[in-house]
């Protein structure tokens, strides 16, 4: 279960437009932007949502970054935001795969449903094969 999740399971990860944050137990918004990229991978859009979500949710450092002072906050080490942005998003997925693993398994992610994101860092992909089945080692067990 996550850490501060109220429900172990729900049966939906996504209903009506939103998506569940077992993090916080909240349900968000879908992004129309991801819907798109990601129409046919339910667990791949859900998980790009839940990135999206856990860095203007749950860091607070990267909102700082674009609030009223955010140019003075980000001056001395922030160099380009696509660059930055990665980053975060590279952290965000190793936290979500760590606090919501028993949530995924349920809904039966796959190695396959994070690699489908971009820019997936050594230690994200280090850390995906060591959570989560591939969809090769799922066949080779029922084949």
């Amino acid at each position: 279960m996550c850490k501060n999740s109220k429900v172990e399971h729900f049966s939906d990860m996504i209903s009506d437009n939103k998506f569940y944050c077992p993090i916080c137990d909240t349900w968000d918004y879908l992004s129309p932007y991801l819907m798109n990229v990601f129409k046919d991978y339910p667990r791949s859009l859900w998980f790009a949502n839940m990135v999206t979500h856990h860095r203007h949710n749950h860091i607070e450092s990267w909102d700082k970054c674009w609030g009223k002072y955010g140019s003075y906050y980000r001056g001395s080490w922030f160099l380009d935001y696509d660059y930055e942005k990665s980053k975060v998003n590279e952290r965000a997925k190793r936290v979500i795969m760590r606090k919501c693993q028993s949530f995924m398994k349920f809904h039966n992610f796959y190695v396959e449903d994070i690699l489908l994101l971009e820019n997936n860092s050594k230690e994200t992909l280090e850390l995906a094969k060591k959570k989560f089945p591939s969809i090769d080692d799922e066949l080779k067990m029922t084949g």
